[in-house]
């Protein structure tokens, strides 16, 4: 039993030990990373890019619309019924790019009611 309490206690000193090299360890790498990124100029997006291989994928934009329903799909995987047949272009919606220049608040509205 005496060996056994031994190894215990030699284990809880290793684990100190390790955790006190462990900090050092970071400390200087943080320092030399710092370092790297004022020497290249990189910026955080570049360090932190987006893993092409992560499973973790955002909702895709809707590129088709149906009117009678509200439906939308994105056009990736199986199409749906209200499109399935059709001319897909009488369902496409417009790049968000060009919609968000179109949109007209309910103030605006409101405003142009008002003066007519």
């Amino acid at each position: 039993m005496e060996t056994y309490r031994r190894y215990i206690e030699k284990k809880l000193s290793l684990e100190e030990q390790i955790a006190i090299e462990r900090r050092a360890a970071a400390h200087a790498v943080l320092i030399e990373v710092r370092a790297c990124v004022q020497e290249f100029g990189f910026t955080s997006a570049q360090i932190f890019a987006f893993d092409a291989n992560s499973t973790v994928r955002g909702k895709r934009p809707a590129r088709y619309f149906d009117p009678q329903t509200g439906a939308t799909w994105s056009g990736v995987g199986r199409e749906p019924l209200w499109i399935r047949g059709k001319d897909r272009e009488r369902f496409r919606l417009a790049p968000a790019h060009a919609r968000a220049g179109n949109t007209v608040d309910d103030d605006e509205l409101a405003t142009d009611q008002q003066t007519a």
